[in-house]
């Protein structure tokens, strides 16, 4: 019996499918297709080669997926922070100024600290203010507004630290004019992409209709609370001028602002629209009073000489030369090499009380010496007035610098082409008023008569009132030059004293002040201003850096260097050197005659001849008693000027000299410029009788600056005196004697007396010499020559002439 199958057999679709499968796997094997070959730095995912270095659907690996608020980096999932926001511990932080994180994550300011500009300080820097321990710039912060809690209202802006009618924060400038490209269908999402007919813009896209808090107005999505053409409402469009402010039209600009292209702007700050609609200023600047100044600070440096004195050859310490016209020349050039914005200055006494090379030939060399220098500006000292105003007035015609002075009135009629009360120079970008003021008492260490009709007005009143009007003028730095010296200084401390400290610290709003006259050296701080004096003739130079930010004068950084110009550090400049020649060969024929030989210096300098008695001036007054046969002679210590020998510069190299280049001593030859560099104003001698009275209060005089330096310091011949210092002024001398011994008392006895022009005419306060009497002899530098000659041999002898007792 035939079995039958009683199961389904397949209908003729599914042996096609069999058939199929079976000619598939034949033809292809039984593996499936391998993944798609990736190039470099990209990895296969799901098909697709992606760099899981970077996306965020296969961060690190494929089908690592990263949140919404986070993107892929180096392969990690990162919070992805806006710019100028680092991620830091899960949160997004500005890490310039947050306290916790600044200048890098983690790294947290100490208590008392701010962070500013991602550096932890005791303080903001340049440009930013404190405001709640955050460093922010007022500039433009709209809740710190010019002042730290100073928040901008709904609407403006904080422009230039003041808040302004301008495009508000949520409006773009488009052609001109404010549009709010979230709103805008001609500037959808951006200038010039405008939406299609029909569509609205919505938060910058272009939709079908308006978002929550927007209205469509004629097809256009706007705020009515902000719209100028649809203030409140559709259709209620704001008057030219006007701005639309929380639905309502306010006022058109305020007073000192002006509409430029709709918008009300301060012209005064804006920098947009600087001093004129539609003048921008660049990234670097800001608009300050109309004008476009820049922010990038700005290194200048202020050099100086005090109390030159002509010194055109260097001066010699303990054998090495330093100073000279040619050596500071050099040292000048390379400073300005090094710094373009340089200025270079001095107060006063450049010329007069000069050595031979300048003194011989009425200071010309000096004048031109301090050209080539590359001097800028110069005040008035009272040696300039030595030889009066006609001689001073050719000084400043053959300068090629400015004269420039404060504080002395009646100038009309005196002297011309002088600037006051200010001189104004541009220097790196940044204006720099120069105010010169000359010390009250000029007068009195000059010849009387020698300033004309000139007056000397208050150095702090006249300094500040000139600062005033070079601030009006636009200057951002401020120099003053003053023919003032500090008169003593504490080596221990630093602490000085005299009328240069006396009027830093009377004075404000300054950035340097450089003094002169008495040639102690200063360097500090008072009120904010560098104050600098140098030691005289050009033995030291002061160096002056001012960090400065341009637009407002702030000085972020300054410094004071003084420095010892030794020539064997420079090459001396061939242009000087070539202008002195001519009158170094006319001098050597008239003045390098030996005159006598010195068995060892007769010292002067650091102002030892003011303070006590000196060789130098005991042969000084020697000469002029001797050679007149009277029994007193006496000359003021500021009169000698020079050692014997002196700095002067003879032909002949083989004299036995102090200076480099020559025969050395001791002993040395001493030469006519010797005597000439020691007197160099050309002062007569006068004789005349005067009582004990007369010379005791004469000789109260010289002594009355003690313990400070005075030019009226009397250097004596054929007489003697004790004093105290302890005393009062004006009754210090305890006796005074002749040479013999014999007492000069305070009386009517008449005596014999040698002295000078200068003296008996009253100069450094020596009054009561203002008699009637004197009768002129020769000039005292023809007379100590002859002293000399007639010596032949000299020796430097101090015989306790003058003698300080308790």
């Amino acid at each position: 019996m035939l079995s039958v199958d009683r199961r389904r057999r397949p209908g003729w679709p599914a042996l096609l499918f069999s058939l199929l499968l079976v000619l598939w796997t034949a033809a292809c094997g039984d593996d499936p297709a391998p993944p798609p070959a990736c190039a470099g730095g990209t990895t296969s995912c799901n098909g697709v080669c992606v760099d899981v270095a970077a996306d965020a659907q296969n961060c690190g690996a494929c089908g690592t997926t990263c949140s919404a608020d986070e993107a892929c980096s180096d392969g990690a999932c990162v919070l992805d922070c806006v710019s100028g926001q680092t991620a830091c511990g899960g949160t997004c932080v500005d890490t310039s100024k947050d306290l916790g994180n600044c200048g890098a994550c983690g790294n947290a300011c100490a208590t008392g600290e701010v962070c500013s500009n991602g550096t932890c300080a005791v303080s903001c820097q340049a440009s930013l203010s404190e405001c709640g321990g955050t460093c922010v710039d007022t500039s433009k912060d709209l809740e710190n507004c010019g002042a730290c809690g100073n928040p901008c209202a709904a609407g403006e802006v904080c422009s230039n630290g003041t808040c302004a009618l301008s495009c508000q924060a949520s409006l773009s400038d488009c052609g001109g004019t404010c549009v709010n490209p979230q709103t805008d269908v001609a500037n959808c999402g951006g200038c010039g992409l405008a939406c299609a007919p029909g569509e609205v813009c919505s938060n910058g896209m272009c939709a079908l209709s308006c978002q929550v808090d927007l209205t469509d107005c004629g097809g256009v999505c706007v705020n009515l609370q902000t719209d100028l053409g649809n203030c409140g409402g559709c259709g209620l469009a704001c008057d030219p001028g006007e701005v639309c402010s929380n639905g309502a039209c306010a006022l058109s600009c305020q007073a000192e602002l002006v509409a430029c292209d709709g918008l009300c702007v301060d012209t005064a700050t804006n920098p947009a629209h600087c001093g004129a609609c539609g003048t921008t200023c660049k990234f670097d600047e800001v608009c300050s009073n109309g004008t476009c100044e820049s922010t990038t600070p700005v290194d200048l440096q202020f050099l100086s000489v005090s109390d030159w004195h002509g010194q055109l050859d260097p001066l010699v310490v303990n054998s090495v030369e330093i100073g000279g016209a040619s050596v500071l020349a050099a040292y000048f050039q390379k400073e300005r090499a090094q710094n373009p914005n340089t200025l270079v200055f001095t107060a006063g006494d450049g010329i007069g009380a000069s050595p031979p090379l300048a003194s011989y030939f009425n200071e010309e060399p000096a004048i031109k010496a301090m050209s080539l220098m590359g001097v800028d500006a110069y005040t008035f000292g009272n040696h300039d007035f030595d030889r009066g105003v006609t001689h001073l007035q050719s000084m400043i015609d053959l300068a090629t610098f400015e004269f420039v002075t404060s504080n002395l009135a009646n100038l009309d009629g005196n002297l011309a082409g002088v600037m006051t009360p200010y001189h104004m120079v541009e220097v790196g970008g940044l204006k720099v008023a120069i105010i010169g003021i000359t010390s009250p008492d000029a007068p009195a260490s000059t010849v009387p008569g020698s300033f004309g009709t000139i007056t000397i007005q208050d150095p702090i009143t006249s300094a500040m009132a000139a600062r005033s009007a070079a601030e009006a003028a636009g200057a951002k730095v401020f120099v003053v030059i003053a023919h003032l010296g500090a008169s003593l200084c504490d080596q221990a401390t630093g602490v000085c004293q005299g009328p240069l400290i006396d009027f830093a610290k009377g004075v404000n709003g300054f950035d340097v002040i450089l003094g002169d006259h008495t040639d102690i050296q200063v360097n500090t701080v008072i009120n904010g201003a560098r104050v600098v004096e140098n030691r005289s003739k050009g033995l030291t130079y002061a160096r002056v850096a001012l960090t400065v930010v341009p637009w407002n004068g702030f000085v972020a950084k300054s410094s004071a260097t003084i420095l010892s110009p030794v020539k064997s550090g420079v090459t001396p400049d061939a242009a000087v050197e070539a202008m002195l020649q001519p009158y170094r060969a006319q001098l050597a024929a008239e003045l390098d005659a030996v005159i006598g030989v010195a068995t060892d210096v007769f010292p002067r300098g650091g102002t030892v001849e003011r303070l006590v008695e000196v060789a130098i001036g005991n042969i000084t007054s020697d000469a002029i008693r001797v050679k007149y046969g009277t029994q007193l002679a006496f000359c003021n210590g500021g009169g000698l000027r020079a050692a014997l020998p002196s700095t002067y510069a003879p032909a002949n190299t083989m004299l036995r000299r102090l200076s480099a280049g020559y025969a050395s001593g001791p002993p040395y030859d001493i030469v006519r410029g010797d005597a000439l560099a020691v007197l160099p104003f050309g002062n007569v001698a006068i004789t005349r009788t005067v009582t004990g009275a007369q010379l005791w209060q004469a000789m109260e005089n010289g002594i009355s600056a003690l313990p400070a330096a005075a030019g009226r310091f009397p250097q004596i011949s054929g007489f003697g005196f004790t004093y105290s210092t302890s005393a009062a002024v004006g009754s210090r001398i305890q006796e005074i004697h002749l040479a013999d011994g014999t007492p000069i008392l305070k009386d009517q006895t008449s005596y014999t007396l040698a002295t000078s022009d200068f003296i008996n005419s009253g100069g450094d306060g020596y009054t009561v010499l203002v008699d009637g009497q004197g009768t002129s002899r020769e000039v005292m530098a023809d007379v100590l020559i002859e002293h000399i000659q007639n010596l032949g041999t000299i020796t430097p002898v101090v015989e306790n002439r003058i003698v300080a007792v308790p």
